[in-house]
């Protein structure tokens, strides 16, 4: 599969560098494999990459990546997973998909509550 855009080329590249500086590709930790995991998702949904293609950008069979992929649909519903993947969401969003990270959302509704606390406290309110 031959990209003809520059921009999705330029995307792919640097997708590739960002794999060869930050992601240990065989290590078998579950963080690292999770994240593995949700760029193979990645390639594939933006993409429409081949198992074949997605495997060579990171030393890996095909099989590997059919695995993954099924491992994402399962994994998705775990809290643990999404802290592991949510900087990879920011980075590197699925089409058609919240942008902003769920730790970040939590982290502003939090910050909102206690904004609410601090205001009722300075003026004084009481809970009725």
């Amino acid at each position: 599969m031959i990209i003809k855009e520059t921009g999705q080329s330029e995307d792919l590249q640097r997708l590739k560098l960002w794999i060869d500086s930050n992601l240990e590709l065989n290590n078998r930790a579950d963080f690292q494999k999770w994240r593995r995991y949700y760029l193979f998702k990645y390639l594939r949904t933006k993409y429409k990459m081949s198992y074949a293609r997605i495997g060579g950008l990171f030393s890996k069979d095909h099989s590997t990546v059919i695995y993954a992929l099924r491992k994402y649909e399962e994994l998705i519903k775990y809290e643990d997973f999404n802290e592991v993947v949510d900087d990879l969401k920011y980075i590197f969003p699925m089409p058609n998909e919240d942008t902003q990270p769920r730790r970040l959302n939590r982290m502003i509704e939090s910050l909102a509550s206690l904004e609410k606390d601090v205001y009722k406290k300075r003026f004084n309110f009481r809970n009725r």
